[in-house]
């Protein structure tokens, strides 16, 4: 649904490993930041969509923290078109972020202030 160059496979024991559009395999834990954040991504909506359906809302908690501005920019890329696809399916998307380049991916902002 966000059109993301890899597939997650499930192994025995919950071990999950990365197939990259090139065939590459890796572990979870030998993705970059980026590619982190954008699997965590893609799970969720994954997720949703299996065992949560009914549900009306996906909350993403800080998902580009830590990352550097190519790695943001995927990541933002990715929230944008999640936010379509849960857009078509009738489900709230509450994104919670200090960064304000994600501000074009949100129809509303509530700014938090001390």
């Amino acid at each position: 649904d966000i059109d993301d160059p890899f597939v997650l496979e499930v192994a025995e024991g919950v071990n999950l490993s990365v197939r990259k559009s090139d065939g590459d395999v890796e572990t979870v834990a030998g993705l970059s930041g980026g590619e982190k954040a954008l699997l965590a991504i893609a799970y969720r909506l994954a997720e949703v969509s299996i065992f949560a359906g009914d549900l009306g809302m996906l909350v993403l908690d800080e998902p580009t923290a830590g990352l550097d501005a190519n790695r943001l920019e995927k990541v933002a890329d990715a929230i944008r078109k999640l936010s379509g696809v849960l857009r078509k399916r009738g489900t709230q998307l509450l994104l919670v972020t200090h960064e304000p380049r994600l501000a074009e991916c949100c129809d509303a902002i509530v700014s938090l202030e001390r």
